[in-house]
């Protein structure tokens, strides 16, 4: 029996609509602004009480380039932000004469801009009375919890447990970088309040957690980091 010919129709390219996407898309990219944010804190002391930084884009409406922290730097009342490299060094002392132990933690929240905490996404942060001094350590091998108490999101985009030596003065120096949306759809649109009112992003979050098992001020790690984030404003 004779095979049966099949014949497929040649699909022609459009070249008139190619023509109008490229000259739409050339448009709108004339409008948009490419735009960052600066934020740095240093000497930051690290004790067995939890530090919490969320060092959120601060933008009210304005034309500043946005380098600053907080800065009139935004057209409308979104933005739409690509990345954030976070730079960090956590060190001690000189004077430091024992070892000593620090967790630290960088955190999005998943749910708008809630506030997270060490209790929000550790299994075993409760049971030391919300110090991580305990007998058993457990701050520093607790797992993630499933879910907080009151049933938050969350992206753990860092997770780093340090080991300080005794009589050696240590550093660590960790980077992070967010890459925000996919490789199809890059970015993540960051809303404000409308007309200026407030500065801080309605749901955005992300939040740097340290905390260590040090009681004594002179010794403590000092924390330090940088942000820049990267967003686009049109």
């Amino acid at each position: 029996m004779p095979k049966k010919t099949v014949f497929r129709r040649k699909v022609r390219k459009d070249k008139k609509q190619d023509t109008r996407i490229a000259s739409l898309e050339n448009f709108v990219y004339k409008t948009i602004e490419n735009k960052q944010q600066n934020f740095h804190s240093s000497n930051i002391a690290i004790k067995d009480v939890p530090y919490y930084a969320a060092p959120d884009i601060r933008l009210t409406q304005g034309a500043g380039d946005g380098a600053g922290r907080p800065d009139a730097a935004r057209i409308g009342n979104s933005i739409t932000l690509m990345t954030q490299r976070y730079n960090f060094e956590l060190r001690v002392p000189k004077s430091a004469p024992q070892g000593q132990t620090a967790r630290l933690i960088v955190v999005e929240s998943v749910d708008g801009a809630e506030n997270l905490e060490f209790e929000d996404i550790l299994e075993y942060w409760q049971t030391q009375a919300g110090t991580a001094t305990g007998a058993d350590r457990e701050t520093y091998t607790s797992h993630y919890t499933t879910k907080s108490a009151i049933n938050k999101r969350y992206k753990i985009h860092m997770d780093k447990t340090v080991h300080f030596n005794e009589g050696v003065r240590n550093v660590v120096m960790p980077r992070l970088k967010i890459k925000y949306g996919s490789k199809k759809n890059p970015g993540k649109v960051v809303d404000y309040v409308g007309g200026g009112v407030n500065d801080n992003p309605v749901n955005h979050k992300v939040t740097i957690m340290c905390v260590s098992d040090n009681l004594t001020t002179a010794e403590q790690p000092r924390l330090t980091y940088s942000l820049r984030s990267i967003y686009k404003d049109a």
